[in-house]
This record gives structure tokens, C-alpha cells and sequence, in this order.
């Protein structure tokens, strides 16, 4: 059983040069610019705001669960100079649940469910994967709880090499009203274990820990 703490913070600026954007019903000839919009800006603005994450990762024999907040602390980056929009950055809860079944001899199933809101709308995605022999990986899950959230089935194929290198590919089928203009997503993950027990021992020099863009 271990339970893994971690938070992360900084600072984010963002800058928008509205001398460089053009509009449908904006005047840009004889010297004169007008964007005639109102939330646009015509020079370069920018705005800075603290950012912060926070969260924790439990496992157990069979378990795994993980809970974090992203954007701990809200708010929003407000532009200057008349800029009259405002880019909000909402605070985020992301909770993952995962159980390890061996159904037979060398079949293991792995049902998981996933789940994000932003403390106004919440998305789930429960899936199940199959690993035949541990290196051999095939599933399937749904995005999607009700008529409002209903967005996409995925299917999921892939195989753990011996060197720690995993390679996994997704395929999401659109079911939501979005299927008029998407005929789906292709993922590609390529994942690389470097074996080592966290916690135990003497760390490593250097942990990489790629963040969501």
C-alpha cells in the first residue's frame, strides 16, 4: 500500500496582439483600424495570474485511485488597456478509480472509471481493459453518463514490449450531436516504465512528469 502527496505551482502570463488580428466588419485601410468588436483589443495586451495544482495517488493490492484539483486557485486573467474580455481559469477536480481482477490464468481485467468537473458540469468515462499474458491489452469504455454528457465510445487496443515500452492505440467514436461534423479521434500513446519503486530507496536524478496542455 503507498500513498504519493504532490502539488505543483507558478505563474502564467498570457499576451494577445490584437495589432495582428482581423475581423469580417473591421476597417484596416487608409491608416484607419477598428476591429468593431468590442472584446477584441487593437494593440498587444496581457494579463498574469498565480496558477497551482494539487493531488494525491493511492494503491493498493488491487486498487488504484487518484484525486487532484488543477487551477487550485481560480480566477481570471484580466486584460488591460480596454480589452474587455477576460480568459477564466477554472479550478478543476479530476478523480480516477481503478480495479485489478484476474479472471483466469494469465487474463486480467481492469475496470476503471474516470471523472472531471469543474464544480458546474461533470464528465465520466468508464472503461474496461483486458491484458492477456500482462502484455497484450484490449478494451473498450464510454464517455458519458446521461442524453446531456453522452459523448463518444472508445476503443482501445495495444501491447506492453519487454523493454518497458508500451504501445497503446485509441479510437473515439462520436455519439453526441457532434457526429454531424466529427467522424472521430485517433490516439497514439507511447508509454515507458523506468522501473523504479518511488518512495523506496534513494530517488532518481531526474523524474519527468509531462503536464496536460
Amino acid at each position: 500500500t503507498q500513498l504519493n502527496i504532490g502539488g505543483a505551482i507558478g505563474f502564467i502570463n498570457s499576451s494577445i496582439d490584437g495589432s495582428k488580428l482581423r475581423t469580417p466588419d473591421g476597417t484596416y485601410i487608409n491608416g484607419a483600424f477598428n476591429h468593431a468588436d468590442p472584446d477584441l483589443p487593437l494593440t498587444k495586451v496581457s494579463s498574469s495570474n498565480i496558477v497551482g495544482d494539487v493531488g494525491a495517488y493511492f494503491v493498493a493490492d488491487r486498487w488504484k485511485a487518484s484525486v487532484s484539483v488543477l487551477n487550485l486557485f481560480g480566477g481570471n486573467l484580466e486584460f488591460d488597456s480596454g480589452f474587455l474580455s477576460a480568459i477564466q481559469d477554472k479550478r478543476t477536480l479530476n478523480g480516477f478509480l481503478a480495479y485489478n481482477l484476474d479472471l483466469t490464468e494469465g487474463i486480467r481485467v481492469i475496470p476503471h472509471v474516470y471523472m472531471k468537473s469543474d464544480f458546474n458540469r461533470t464528465q465520466t468515462e468508464i472503461h474496461a481493459m483486458i491484458r492477456y499474458n500482462d502484455n497484450l491489452i484490449v478494451g473498450g469504455g464510454l464517455r458519458g453518463y446521461d442524453s446531456n454528457s453522452l459523448d463518444a465510445f472508445i476503443a482501445t487496443v495495444g501491447v506492453e514490449l519487454k523493454s518497458g515500452v508500451t504501445l497503446l492505440y485509441a479510437y473515439d467514436n462520436t455519439l453526441s450531436t457532434l457526429n454531424a461534423i466529427s467522424s472521430g479521434s485517433h490516439e497514439f500513446v507511447i508509454k515507458y516504465n523506468i522501473d523504479t519503486n518511488l518512495g523506496k530507496g534513494k530517488p532518481p536524478g531526474i523524474i519527468y512528469n509531462p503536464r496536460n496542455l
